[in-house]
């Protein structure tokens, strides 16, 4: 299952903080994506470290989903920089992302969602990772199954999805030839699993 919604979303976020800095215009000409972000309360920290931070009742939403956290905190480039790439969002405190992909739902539920992004010695570190508590870790879940892991992660850049301590749980659709995988209610009479 491909997780680029996920970096793309939380991108898109990190991208409308951008738009929302002094000296910055949002041209709609140039294309991209809208994003709405709804928060309590909003800063924008601007100085050596560039930062924006969205907390209380945070929800993003684009086409391809929504974020909802109760704090947000996206750092951005320097003004200066020529890369205008966010290097680091922190999505913390009852994070769920809804999205739907192939006509399913799928559901995150974490206690944080890093994304970060970084290049060093030619080589482009672009992942996110998602932490749940030592009681609960990160699931994710859809029509197929479920899945948690401490943490899980996805890679961007290779397009890996990870996990450590994991436990998956799917379903295997129904096949005429294997009636071992029917229904109990399809089995012969007097047959048993």
């Amino acid at each position: 299952m491909k997780f680029g919604w996920i970096m793309l979303l939380i991108l898109a976020v990190a991208r409308a903080g951008l738009a929302a800095t002094p000296g910055m215009a949002i041209n709609p000409a140039a294309g991209g994506q809208y994003v709405g972000v709804c928060a309590r309360h909003f800063v924008f920290q601007n100085g050596l470290r560039q930062q924006v931070v969205y907390s209380g009742e945070v929800v993003a939403t684009n086409a391809m989903g929504s974020l909802h956290c109760d704090k947000l905190t996206i750092d951005l480039p320097s003004q200066d920089s020529t890369n205008q790439q966010p290097t680091h969002a922190l999505a913390e405190n009852h994070v769920t992302v809804d999205f739907v992909k192939d006509a399913d739902t799928n559901h995150i539920t974490c206690d944080q969602a890093i994304y970060l992004y970084e290049v060093s010695k030619g080589e482009t570190n672009d992942t996110i990772t998602f932490l749940g508590s030592d009681s609960v870790p990160a699931k994710m879940q859809n029509s197929k199954g479920w899945m948690t892991g401490q943490p899980l992660v996805y890679d961007n850049t290779h397009g890996n999805f990870s996990g450590v301590n994991v436990e998956t749980h799917f379903r295997i659709p129904a096949s005429e030839n294997n009636p071992s995988n029917r229904p109990t209610s399809q089995l012969p009479a007097g047959s048993s699993r």
